[in-house]
């Protein structure tokens, strides 16, 4: 029974050990960016936060200068991004292959709008009081 007893606390260690290295290493890769909003008219946290896709708390924290809710136009808030260095590698290769594989299919014929023109046919019936019989 002491037996057992041990060698689960050493399974326990063992994995509350895994666990932490992990968080760690989640934490080295994120990355923080700021954006700078200047305050328009009319503008709350709330519809600011919306329009970034962060929440309020995140931009009163990088915000000391906020004071509560009260912000006034003209005002200058870092909006924070956080995403991490691996999502942005992804990204930065997708988008490589992307450019590399519309830059080799580019076809200028598909590029080029056609003409539409209007048929004088469709015109004529509706004038035709004002049109001289010399000039058809």
């Amino acid at each position: 029974m002491r037996v057992s007893k041990i060698f689960f606390l050493f399974f326990l260690v063992s994995l509350l050990g895994f666990s932490q290295d992990e968080n760690q290493n989640l934490e080295s890769s994120l990355v923080i960016e700021f954006i700078e909003h200047k305050v328009k008219r009319k503008q709350t946290l709330y519809t600011i936060s919306n329009l970034y896709d962060v929440p309020i708390n995140l931009i009163k924290k990088y915000n000391p200068s906020l004071k509560g809710d009260k912000i006034s136009k003209k005002m200058v808030l870092k909006i924070p991004f956080i995403t991490t260095a691996i999502l942005e590698e992804s990204i930065k290769e997708i988008v490589e292959k992307v450019l590399v594989s519309t830059r080799t299919n580019q076809n200028l014929f598909d590029s080029v709008p056609k003409k539409k023109s209007i048929k004088f046919g469709f015109i004529a019936p509706f004038n035709l009081n004002k049109i001289e019989i010399d000039s058809i």
